[in-house]
């Protein structure tokens, strides 16, 4: 009887055990599956800046550069172990100087008297600082192995607002009548003098299309805590960024001191250009999943 009632109870207990671990199991590939579902996904919060430039393409005036930056927030999917693919939307500011060869110009005036001269204006320092404000959109491709990455993509950029500082100091003005041998200068009463002008200008420029490339190094590799990847990256525009152009650079007033400075950017160039490159840091983010629980039934 004893040795009935053993036989009986082993493949009880062998097939009770059986069922928990194969739930356990079950459990475990679900717990692993959620986990991959959850690393496909990502949301990216990033900051950059470093060297922007527009450049005007003239021969003659040489565009100096300045500082720029962007911050925007995006979304990744992860296509493999090593391939992902992002976008996202990102504001960016590019800064830009030019700098031209001091430019002379002059213009035929009658004084009060009705006497004929050439009016002289030289400006001195004159120079130019563009700023331009741009609504990215980027889509790019990405490739990571081990603590290192790098991507290459596009961005199209949308403009919300441009302008042009010009300014010259000091104009100097001299003049030399048809009557009268050698220049006058230094006498303010005849407008002969110096005198500092700026003008702000907007800047109306076209939608910017870049080819974009970064590649860097992924720090939660080296600390789980420290969910960022730092890189050096790159944005180059292809496409013309002018839209309009035909003034002239000096306008001048019915006062012989009345001068008003007209965009270099907007007006003396046919082909306008963007370039931005620096570092960037990314905050990397995994994207959260609702929870899934998946109980047990072995013990019904």
């Amino acid at each position: 009887m004893f040795i009935y009632e053993r036989k009986r109870k082993c493949p009880a207990i062998a097939l009770a055990a059986f069922a928990l671990l194969a739930c356990s199991s079950w459990q475990a590939a679900a717990q692993r599956q959620s986990a991959g579902a959850q690393s496909k996904h990502h949301f990216f919060a990033w900051v950059g800046g470093g060297y922007s430039r527009l450049d005007l393409h003239l021969n003659d005036i040489a565009a100096q550069g300045g500082l720029g930056g962007n911050l925007g927030a995006g979304y990744g999917y992860a296509l493999s172990a090593h391939w992902a693919i992002s976008t996202g939307l990102e504001f960016a500011l590019v800064g830009s100087s030019t700098k031209p060869v001091t430019p002379a110009t002059e213009r035929k005036l009658r004084d009060t008297e009705g006497a004929t001269l050439t009016m002289r204006y030289t400006f001195n320092r004159y120079q130019e600082r563009q700023q331009a404000h741009y609504l990215n959109i980027p889509l790019s491709v990405e490739y990571a192995h081990g603590m290192f990455y790098g991507g290459v993509g596009a961005k199209v950029g949308l403009l919300l607002s441009a302008t042009a500082v010009t300014a010259a100091s000091p104009v100097v003005t001299a003049g030399e009548y048809d009557d009268y041998i050698g220049s006058f200068e230094d006498m303010p009463d005849h407008f002969f003098t110096k005198n500092d002008t700026r003008a702000t200008n907007p800047l109306s420029l076209a939608t910017n299309i870049m080819v974009c490339a970064e590649a860097g190094v992924n720090l939660t590799r080296i600390r789980q805590k420290l969910p960022l990847r730092a890189a050096l990256f790159c944005d180059y525009g292809i496409s013309n960024l002018q839209k309009s152009a035909g003034k002239e650079l000096v306008e001048y007033g019915d006062n012989p001191l009345n001068v008003t400075l007209n965009s270099i950017a907007a007006n003396a160039s046919t082909r306008i250009t963007s370039l931005m490159a620096g570092l960037k840091l990314t905050l990397f983010l995994k994207a959260a999943t609702p929870k899934r629980d998946y109980p047990c039934n072995c013990g019904k």
